[in-house]
């Protein structure tokens, strides 16, 4: 989630006009349009300008740019000094972003009754993460008594704004609710302590809500800055980092050397999952899996019905087995490929995304955690 500034929050931008006490939309938009460009110099010297005249959403920006280091050295303490500066300010998405910071010790000291407390006031600005964040916590009894109305009225909140997290667990929570009515009256009596649950609704599964808003990320080489705290969430625990490809047509090599064959070329804006990280080479994986070739007599079917048939066998970029095109990988028995075309004894297939293959580091912007929007741009591709 390059997309233009996300202008969801209406009444929040009200409130900042009134803040300030002039609109300062047009040098805020010349910023947007530099950073946009890579021009991140003048990106920041203007939303340094307006923030010392107390505009949230820049300071918000600035402190964007120093929690995903693009535009200024990635420091967490000073995106935290920023993110509070527009959250004391009135910015919905930075305070979000500060309970995040005190929530998981990023940039300051671990809090968790002030990472709440951040989330609570922008819950309380109609911000439907935070709706649901404050609705889970109150489902685990993380930092509060465990209570299942109020997670339940939290959650309602979320989801009655179509949020999709929310939409999905609320029947879960209200099933849970209505089997839980004696429990209730047990948690809602204001006992926190998590180590005594006799009388408490343990949660079916893990539910942990840790959300930060960074830059969006779209189909352009360089991610805009974003007021929406939502399409920037970072999915927690994962399993693996993400990554977004900066540059048009990126090539991606058989191996770590621009010697070897180019397999595939990805667009800008391409979300990718990190296998290995280097400072010059990188391994990938991409969302509908790279294009390569198999040896005729391993391949079975057609079209989308095709599969490997055979043990251990190799993929290659180029349809033979000479030097120059060494195996990407091997594929297991039956595993279920895509057969593109037919040359002489080889078969050209989309391999599943688990096949990885090389880019150059620098190609990438590196997002540690996949964001809901990195999310939803991978399943887009997975469905194209």
């Amino acid at each position: 989630m390059t997309r233009k500034l996300n202008t969801r929050h209406t009444l929040i931008s009200v409130f900042l006009i009134l803040y300030s006490g002039v609109s300062l939309a047009a040098p805020y938009d010349d910023a947007v349009v530099a950073y946009e460009n890579e021009d991140y110099s003048t990106a920041y010297g203007i939303w340094s300008r307006l923030s010392d005249q107390n505009d949230a959403s820049s300071q918000f920006a600035i402190g964007v740019m120093f929690s995903t280091g693009i535009g200024q050295q990635k420091d967490t303490k000073k995106a935290f000094e920023w993110f509070s500066k527009a959250a004391e300010s009135g910015h919905v998405a930075a305070m979000y972003n500060l309970g995040i910071a005190y929530w998981t010790g990023q940039g300051t000291a671990e809090d968790f009754a002030e990472g709440l407390h951040w989330w609570r006031k922008a819950a309380e600005r109609g911000d439907r993460v935070s709706q649901y964040n404050v609705g889970i916590a109150y489902y685990n009894g993380n930092n509060v008594p465990q209570n299942l109305s109020e997670a339940a009225r939290w959650i309602r909140a979320s989801a009655d704004q179509d949020y999709s997290l929310a939409n999905a667990f609320l029947p879960q929570l209200e099933k849970k609710l209505r089997e839980s009515t004696p429990a209730i009256a047990a948690t809602d009596s204001g006992n926190s302590n998590n180590s005594s649950k006799a009388n408490t609704t343990e949660p079916s599964e893990a539910v942990t809500p840790i959300v930060v808003s960074e830059k969006s990320s779209e189909s352009t080489s360089n991610p805009s800055i974003s007021d929406n705290s939502e399409s920037s969430q970072i999915v927690t625990n994962a399993g693996f980092t993400a990554a977004i490809v900066k540059s048009a047509n990126s090539p991606v090599y058989a191996d770590k050397s621009k010697s070897t064959p180019v397999i595939e070329k990805l667009a800008s804006g391409a979300p990718v999952k990190v296998l290995v990280r280097g400072d010059t080479w990188t391994k990938i994986q991409i969302a509908t899996g790279f294009r390569v070739w198999v040896y005729g007599k391993y391949i079975r079917g057609e079209g989308q019905n095709a599969q490997v048939s055979g043990q251990g066998v190799r993929v290659r970029p180029l349809p033979s087995t000479a030097e120059n095109s060494p195996p990407l990988g091997i594929l297991d028995n039956k595993t279920a490929v895509t057969l593109l075309k037919t040359e002489g004894k080889w078969k050209f297939i989309q391999a599943p995304s688990s096949m990885g293959a090389w880019v150059l580091t620098k190609d990438l912007a590196i997002q540690e955690n996949p964001t809901v929007a990195w999310m939803n741009r991978w399943d887009d591709s997975n469905n194209q």
